[in-house]
């Protein structure tokens, strides 16, 4: 029998350093969101909060491009001239979704954070995430924490993802990273993370690509998943379903998740 979270809840982690494409959406999306507090042009928030009035070094394209990283000084240097905007940089997100091989511990504090008596407590709003309903949901019921449509159940799934992998656990390994790409529209709400969604997908690729010996195999419609999230209608919880006008039936969203069949030619892809 494996372990759960739940049976390891006491242990807890330092930090670990990132990879190079998680690096780059890290501090895209910690500069997008400094961007959006201050209410400036970029040129008047490079000016004003990056060089303060020394020479123009290009700093701030260099990160916008990813060809340099923001470092934590730098990100606390810019917190002091326009606080709240340093929380994004800080999000344990980052670590969990590093594509190399972490320990159960890394996932674990995420979740110690972030549950209580074996349910997750999310808080209802960050800086500038719309206050959601509230859904008391058990720590491995990944399909319920897609129905949050948010950035919490994003990172919420991502952590038992991380867990099951280390856990040697495939099956539920598989299904929370499915549960990942569904619930990335609801990641990408954020204002913040969602002019950088091809980096995200990017990396949730690389964490597709450490599932061991896939049962089913499966594609994904990108697509689908960046339409979903710029349609503020979209709801994953079955009770809030758009309902069609004549006969009141309850229309389910379309599933991101493209399984393939077996032919004789080879793989075809099918929507499940």
């Amino acid at each position: 029998m494996h372990a759960t979270p739940m049976s390891q809840w006491g242990r807890s982690s330092g930090k670990r350093t990132h990879d190079h494409t998680v690096k780059q959406l890290r501090g895209a999306s910690w500069m997008s969101n400094a961007l959006l507090v201050s209410k400036e042009s970029w040129t008047a928030f490079a000016s004003k909060f990056i060089y303060r009035e020394r020479s123009d070094s290009r700093l701030e394209k260099k990160w916008r491009s990813g060809k340099a990283n923001p470092s934590t000084q730098s990100v606390r240097a810019v917190e002091l001239l326009l606080p709240g905007t340093d929380w994004v940089y800080d999000l344990d997100m980052w670590d969990l979704l590093r594509n190399v091989d972490i320990s159960k511990n890394d996932a674990l504090r995420f979740i110690k954070k972030h549950a209580s008596n074996g349910a997750w407590k999310f808080p209802e709003t960050t800086e500038l995430t719309r206050p959601k309903r509230e859904l008391r949901i058990a720590i491995d019921d990944t399909q319920r924490l897609t129905f949050r449509l948010d950035l919490w159940g994003f990172v919420g799934i991502l952590a038992v993802a991380r867990f099951h992998q280390d856990n040697g656990d495939t099956t539920n390994h598989s299904l929370a990273i499915k549960d990942l790409f569904r619930a990335a529209p609801g990641a990408l709400r954020e204002p913040w993370l969602r002019p950088h969604a091809h980096k995200l997908l990017e990396a949730l690729y690389a964490l597709k690509a450490r599932v061991r010996h896939e049962t089913f195999p499966y594609d994904v419609d990108e697509h689908l998943i960046l339409d979903q999230a710029d349609d503020p209608n979209l709801e994953l919880h079955p009770a809030w379903w758009r309902q069609e006008r004549l006969t009141g039936d309850h229309i389910p969203p379309k599933d991101p998740i493209l399984y393939a069949k077996i032919v004789r030619q080879g793989v075809k892809k099918k929507r499940g």
